[in-house]
This record gives structure tokens, sequence and C-alpha cells, in this order.
């Protein structure tokens, strides 16, 4: 085996924990607390070795944003099993659930937390996975509309509704503002169906 069969791996392992390590820092002390050296140290690394990986902080928080909307749209894809627009548009919310409770970390930077965007605006490579990942859900709508599912035409201002539903929860869940009474996943289910419905879905349409 190559030195450069070895070495790939083991470079991949380093760029994830220097993301992971500022992804934690990030928010455990805030954007301004967080530095190279900082992020160096709690990943167990040089700085010079993290420089190695990232130009500087601000390359550094593009690349944490970037690593949760990969991790974001293979959950999504898995929606894509669905055999009909309507069973792939649930699987999708369904997916934002799954996505958020397994990774809670990285929804938060995602898309409870502001700092990192109003301190430096986001990669072209950042924006191009959070408008991808804005599409697929338009993308799950359309297809709906063209299935006649849904009265059209489909419009972003349906994918907004249906993303601020689904944030709105998952936010007040992971703040802890939702007690225990109800298993979260149960009450998540049933308020995006009440959401779906509202949206112009008919119940037997969507089972």
């Amino acid at each position: 085996m190559s030195p450069a069969t070895v070495s790939a791996p083991n470079q991949q392992n380093t760029k994830t924990r220097i993301i992971e390590s500022a992804r934690d820092i990030y928010l455990s002390e805030g954007l301004q607390s967080l530095s190279m050296r900082k992020v160096a140290k709690q990943a167990g690394l040089s700085t010079m070795a993290t420089y190695r990986h990232f130009e500087n902080k601000d390359d550094l928080i593009s690349h944490v944003i970037m690593e949760g909307f990969r991790i974001f749209q293979s959950y999504f894809y898995k929606a894509l099993e669905g055999k009909t627009p309507a069973e792939r548009l649930i699987l999708s919310a369904d997916s934002y659930y799954l996505f958020a409770t397994e990774n809670p970390k990285y929804y938060e930077v995602m898309f409870m937390s502001v700092s990192h965007v109003t301190a430096t605006a986001p990669s072209e490579q950042a924006q191009d996975l959070i408008r991808a990942s804005i599409q697929f859900l338009y993308d799950r709508v359309a297809e709906c509309v063209d299935a006649g599912l849904l009265d059209g035409p489909a419009s972003k201002r349906q994918v907004l509704h249906l993303w601020s539903h689904s944030h709105g929860l998952i936010s007040l869940y992971l703040s802890g503002h939702i007690d225990g009474n109800t298993p979260f996943k149960t009450l998540y289910q049933e308020s995006m169906a009440v959401m779906m419905k509202g949206l112009g879905f008919k119940k037997e349409k969507l089972s």
C-alpha cells in the first residue's frame, strides 16, 4: 500500500477533527473567542497543522457551515426513496427531524445562531450548499403541485412556510422548551401533518 493511500484518510480525519473542534468552541464560547490557535489545541494539533487545512478563521467557519449542510443533504436525499410525491415530501420533513436530533450541534450552528452570518458572509461554496437545500424542498413541493396534490403554482413561499414550521418545532425542542410528556417525534409528525393540510393537502392524499 502506497504512502499516499494511507495519508489521504488521515488527512480527512484531521480536517474533520479541526472542523468539529471549531464548531464546539463556537457554540460554547462564541465567534469572538474562536481562534486558530485555540481550535488547534482542542483538536490536539499544532497551529501550523491547522493552517495547512484552512487559510484563516473565516475559512474555517465557512467549512463548519459547509460540513453541516453536506450532512444535512445526505439526510434529505434519503427522502428520494419515497415512491410518490407526497411520500417524498413527508420523508423530507422526517429527514429534517432526524438530522436535527442526530446532529444538534451542526443544527445549532446552521440555523440557531447568527453571529457567523453577521460577522462574515458565507463562501460561495457554502452559499451553493444552502441554495441546493432550499431547491431540494422546492422540488418536493413542485412535484406535489404537478401531481395535483397541492394547489399551485409552486413557490418558495410554500417552502418557507414548511421550513419555518419545522425549524420552530426543532428549535423549541433543542432549547428545552417542549416537555417530554409527548414523544417529540410524534408531536413533530402530527404538527407537520396539520401544516401540510393548512397548505392545501387533503388528508387522504398524504396517506
